[in-house]
C-alpha cells in the first residue's frame, strides 16, 4: 500500500515576510582608517561607496528630486578653524570646537530670523561658548525641481567648550541644548527648523539627493581640507 504525502510549508511567525524582497531596504555603509589618521581619501572612499548604493534609493515623479542620501564624519577642524581665522576667532584646542548643522525654514525671512535667536540664545543659557554662523558652501542647482522648491537655508552654528566644562560635560550639555531647542521650536510652532546634527565629535551632512550629487551640493565634501578617520553613509 502507498501513501501520498503532500508537501506543506512550515509555519512562520512572519507571514508577511519574502526573503526575496531582502534587497527591498536602505543602503548604508561604514568606512574607518584603522589607524585613526584622519584624511579626504577616506572621504572621497566612502562618496564612491555611497554612490554605487543609488539603486537602494527612491525617486520622485519628476525624476529629478531624490529620497535622500547623507554621510556622518568626525568634524574637519582644520577646514573650519582655518575659515575662523581671518575673523580673529580662535579655539585653544581644536578639540573643543563643536558645529551644529541646521535646516532654517525656507525662503529666510522672519522665521530664519526667529530661529537663530532663539537657537543662539539657548546655547549661550546652557553655558556653551558661542563662535558665529557658517553659510557652508552650497550648490542649490544641483537639486531637483520639487527638492529646490522646498529646500531649507542651510547653516551651521560653531560653539567652543567653556574652559570650566570637562570633555564629559561638554558631550552631555550639547546633547542637551538640541533637546531643548527642539523643544522650544515646538512650543514657538517653529516647526520647519530641523537640528541636523550638533556635536563636538561628528557632523552630518544629508538631503533629498541622489548619492552621487552629495558633494556636488555639499562643496565641503569636495574641499581637500575636509578630513575625518571614519565616515558612516546612508542611501534612503
Amino acid at each position: 500500500m502507498t501513501h501520498d504525502h503532500e508537501t506543506t510549508k512550515p509555519a512562520t511567525s512572519y507571514p508577511l515576510y519574502e526573503g526575496r524582497w531582502e534587497h527591498d531596504a536602505c543602503g548604508m555603509g561604514f568606512l574607518a582608517n584603522v589607524s585613526g589618521e584622519a584624511n579626504h581619501f577616506i572621504v572621497q572612499t566612502a562618496l564612491e561607496a555611497l554612490a554605487r548604493l543609488t539603486h537602494r534609493g527612491a525617486q520622485d515623479a519628476d525624476a529629478e528630486t531624490n529620497d535622500g542620501a547623507g554621510i556622518l564624519t568626525q568634524i574637519p577642524r582644520a577646514l573650519l578653524l582655518e575659515e575662523l581665522a581671518p575673523q580673529h576667532i580662535s579655539v585653544n584646542d581644536p578639540d573643543d570646537l563643536a558645529v551644529g548643522m541646521i535646516f532654517l525654514p525656507a525662503h529666510a525671512g522672519e522665521a530664519s530670523a526667529l530661529c537663530r535667536q532663539l537657537i543662539e540664545r539657548t546655547l549661550t543659557e546652557v553655558g556653551l561658548t558661542f563662535l558665529g554662523w557658517r553659510n557652508p558652501p552650497i550648490d542649490y542647482s544641483v537639486l531637483g525641481t520639487r527638492a529646490r522648491e522646498t529646500a531649507p537655508e542651510i547653516v551651521q552654528v560653531l560653539l567652543a567648550r567653556p574652559a570650566h566644562f570637562s570633555s564629559d560635560l561638554y558631550g552631555k550639555t550639547l546633547y542637551y541644548a538640541r533637546r531643548l531647542i527642539e523643544r522650544r521650536l515646538t512650543d514657538a510652532h517653529l516647526d520647519e527648523c530641523y537640528l541636523v546634527s550638533l556635536s563636538h565629535t561628528t557632523l552630518v551632512y544629508k538631503g533629498l539627493l541622489a548619492p552621487k550629487q552629495l558633494a556636488q551640493f555639499y562643496l565641503d565634501l569636495a574641499d581637500p581640507r575636509y578630513t575625518s578617520a571614519m565616515v558612516v553613509f546612508h542611501q534612503r
